[in-house]
């Protein structure tokens, strides 16, 4: 087979322009807006957009008592939200969502059912008298949020059917927390039937709600109409392959353990095996998270591998020089377990699939770091989702990564570590000429390979991968390649 040299990323020298801050709170008069014939426009959208939530009601009257939330087009990108927060409150209107970079669709929620203040407010600014409101300037249009906005491009690949399945729905979150209780509570009393519906796990906190669910695509039908429910998506499944290594003859190799003062390093992945002659010496402690399998221990590879490169950085050089001395203290957090295929008898890793992977994460973050003991200074998470990916699959910030942040924001003094996204370009190029002629061009003007979600986490810190040394892989496919 051809060998080909290491790809090269080449230095960029030039200097890059920051984007310059502009300041917020200013409403421009789109060009050639006629304000009477907007106002007419928009009562006549305020018309459907009720009426349509009076029929909602209406079909759910007695079971479930559905909230008003639309969406409002926002035209100008110098909207500042806090100001318009508060133009709009003023009429019992608040924002659930902002667009990204302002300018497009905003997500509300009215108090006032039929919008008369709001429909007060636009007759003023359509006429000669009376205060202009000039809030009104940005707003575009509002709408009913489509059905097809709720429904990720993996549910929309592969349907629910007849028979009952899991999904990840993630519900608004209203400034009164006690709404979306109280319709969680109505969803359980209107669907009783544990073998269609039923709630197998929840996560409130302060920017989200998601809900881990078993039902039919019959009732899926029915409560995706209901504008509390954000987003539905099937839930996450890991897409690595199990680590198989060649075993290493460790006959007169030293291990030694780390200093007493060393820093713990949390990994939350597959769990790792403690008794491992590399890692006997260096585990603070494990815990499991997940219910799939009994055993605490890593049965599918993955987190073992990390749990040695956080110990010890360089693995190779430990190697050669026959000596391994841990850098860190490892703790293992498990949420990931093997899954046998009963056809051809590989095995993959898979998530628990009742628990929502976000409340194993809480769950063992806290757990572990509640204890000053350990000393634990960094989270690393290998928890990436590809069928993810920011500005193509979604465009709001999604619960794992919001839910890092908030964990990054009650642990201060603990550095979350997250993966960019591990995207292989043979998944889009046919051949390593094409990898190689369109390298390294397609890292940025490819959506393909745009950071995946917990990628877009403010406060972690995102990484990528580099290649130390020139190299051709043959470790675990046979074959040789880049």
């Amino acid at each position: 087979m051809e060998k080909f040299e290491h790809l090269k990323l080449p230095i960029f020298k030039d200097n890059i322009e920051r984007k310059k801050r502009k300041g917020g709170g200013g409403y421009t008069l789109p060009s050639g807006r006629n304000k009477t014939k907007l106002t007419k426009q928009a009562k006549k959208k305020i018309d459907e957009l009720t009426s349509s939530y009076s029929s909602l009601k209406k079909k759910f009257s007695g079971k479930i008592d559905p909230s008003l939330i639309y969406e409002i087009e926002i035209n100008q990108r110098s909207v500042s939200p806090d100001s318009f927060e508060t133009s709009l409150s003023s009429m019992g209107i608040h924002i659930l969502s902002i667009a990204k970079d302002k300018k497009g669709y905003w997500v509300v929620f009215s108090e006032d059912e039929d919008l008369n203040a709001f429909k007060d407010k636009l007759s003023s600014y359509g006429s000669l008298d009376g205060p202009k409101y000039e809030f009104f300037n940005a707003i575009q249009t509002f709408n009913s949020i489509p059905i097809s906005k709720k429904i990720s491009q993996r549910l929309k690949d592969n349907p629910l059917t007849e028979l009952a399945d899991f999904l990840d729905i993630e519900l608004w979150k209203m400034i009164d927390s006690q709404k979306n209780e109280l319709f969680i509570q109505q969803l359980k009393e209107t669907y009783t039937d544990i073998s269609t519906f039923r709630i197998t796990d929840k996560l409130i906190t302060k920017s989200f709600v998601l809900l881990r669910v078993k039902l039919t695509k019959e009732i899926f039908d029915e409560i995706i109409e209901l504008d509390e429910i954000a987003r539905a998506d099937r839930p996450s499944i890991p897409q690595f392959n199990p680590f198989e290594y060649t075993a290493l003859d460790i006959f007169q190799i030293e291990f030694h353990k780390p200093a007493n003062d060393t820093t713990g390093i949390l990994i939350i992945d597959s769990g790792i095996l403690s008794n491992h002659p590399m890692l006997e010496k260096c585990v603070g402690d494990e815990e499991n998270f997940q219910s799939g399998e009994n055993e605490i221990q890593d049965t599918v590879g993955h987190g073992t591998a990390v749990a040695g490169c956080a110990a010890y950085g360089d693995i190779e050089k430990c190697i050669d020089n026959k000596s391994f001395s841990p850098s860190n203290l490892i703790f293992s957090a498990k949420v990931m377990y093997a899954e046998k295929c009963v056809t051809t008898g590989g095995i993959s890793a898979t998530y628990d699939s009742e628990k929502l992977r976000e409340h194993q994460l809480k769950e063992a973050v806290e757990s572990f770091l509640s204890s000053p003991d350990y000393h634990i200074k960094v989270v690393n998470l290998s928890l990436g989702n590809s069928n993810e990916i920011w500005d193509k699959h979604y465009s709001r910030q999604l619960p794992l990564a919001a839910l890092i942040d908030e964990l990054a924001f009650t642990f201060p003094d603990v550095l979350f570590i997250v993966s960019a996204g591990n995207q292989d370009p043979r998944d889009l190029y046919d051949s390593i000429h094409k990898i190689k002629d369109d390298f390294p061009k397609y890292l940025i003007n490819n959506v393909n390979y745009n950071i995946i979600n917990p990628a877009t986490s403010a406060l972690a810190f995102t990484v990528g991968s580099i290649a130390g040394d020139e190299r051709i892989e043959i470790e675990r496919y046979g074959a040789e390649k880049i």
